[in-house]
């Protein structure tokens, strides 16, 4: 791959961009192996960040995003319709370099960026343009689940995930967060119950949901004691 995916493991801001995959990068980072704007739509999406902020855990007040506790358990859209993913495409790339050249031409990083993204008395021409692509990419993934009936709302809201001097973002309404969060949890529940049938598992109250039958004569096996599943799939035990 000539790019990658990268985000900071830990960081006040959910911002993934793509880097040329030429070079080492710190343990500090998260590397993802793909190099599709598409793919980066999704993630750098209010969809997923909403996810991400909801189930991530913390250090002190910063994010910590890792594979386990957020990447792999969000369920990401299946992308069968070819005119979305050309259009996740497309407003990925437009998004991605609109904001390389914001920080080149008024020299800002990531993190000052963001800051004047999501101040309401900043008025920047090209940081009211980038707002409006955010809002394109995130009724685009929300499409893309074949979800034509969320209202996002995008506008300056207070979230209660941060700190109470620092809520004001520009992002999509408390009503639609948890409207999609509901959503995503459902939809990883579903998943995850298909692929633990088509794997022949079987749920056996109060011991496991996670046992396939392997004892002869239709006896069990005696089983381990299991710790508890992730709540996101809506169960107790494993």
């Amino acid at each position: 791959m000539k790019r990658v995916l990268v985000v900071a493991r830990h960081s006040k801001e959910l911002i993934f961009s793509l880097l040329e995959n030429n070079m080492i990068y710190s343990d500090a980072t998260n590397v993802i192996a793909f190099e599709s704007y598409y793919i980066f739509s999704i993630l750098q999406s209010s969809i997923h960040s909403v996810f991400v902020w909801k189930f991530a855990s913390r250090l002190k007040n910063d994010l910590r995003y890792t594979s386990t506790d957020v990447y792999q358990p969000f369920p990401k859209p299946y992308l069968d319709d070819s005119l979305i993913l050309d259009d996740l495409e497309v407003l990925g790339e437009t998004y991605h370099e609109l904001r390389a050249d914001i920080m080149r031409d008024k020299s800002v990083g990531l993190t000052e960026l963001y800051n004047r993204y999501h101040n309401p008395e900043e008025i920047d021409k090209s940081i009211k343009k980038m707002r409006d692509l955010h809002r394109q990419i995130d009724e685009h993934v929300a499409l893309a689940y074949g979800w034509n009936d969320i209202v996002f709302e995008h506008d300056f809201h207070e979230v209660d995930y941060l700190p109470e001097n620092d809520r004001l973002r520009f992002t999509v309404s408390e009503t639609s967060r948890n409207e999609v969060i509901e959503r995503l949890t459902d939809l990883n529940k579903n998943r995850y119950d298909a692929e633990q049938k088509e794997l022949g598992v079987v749920k056996i109250p109060r011991i496991s949901t996670k046992c396939k039958i392997t004892a002869i004569d239709s006896e069990l096996v005696k089983l381990a004691e299991s710790k508890p599943q992730m709540d996101i799939f809506g169960q107790n035990d494993q």
